[in-house]
């Protein structure tokens, strides 16, 4: 997977063609699972867009370059 974007942090990025100011900086990959509560009322669920929301605000002031759902089953989601 390739990605690029705005680094707001350069402290641990490393120049690899100087001539054309080129860097490059160690990213890690990250695999969450997510237990899902057993709801209570009949119909009722939750949102895959809210559960992103809460991870992407628990890691504050850091952030995702990309989240995206690896699976969901019935009661777990998985990201990557």
């Amino acid at each position: 997977m390739t990605s690029i974007g705005v680094c707001s942090d350069t402290s641990d990025a490393v120049e690899v063609l100087e001539a054309q100011g080129l860097f490059v900086k160690p990213v890690a990959k990250l695999n969450i699972s997510v237990q899902l509560p057993q709801l209570k009322s009949p119909g009722a669920s939750i949102s895959n867009w809210e559960v992103m929301e809460k991870l992407k605000k628990m890691i504050k002031p850091d952030s995702f370059l990309v989240l995206k759902v690896r699976f969901i089953a019935r009661a777990t989601y998985a990201y990557s």
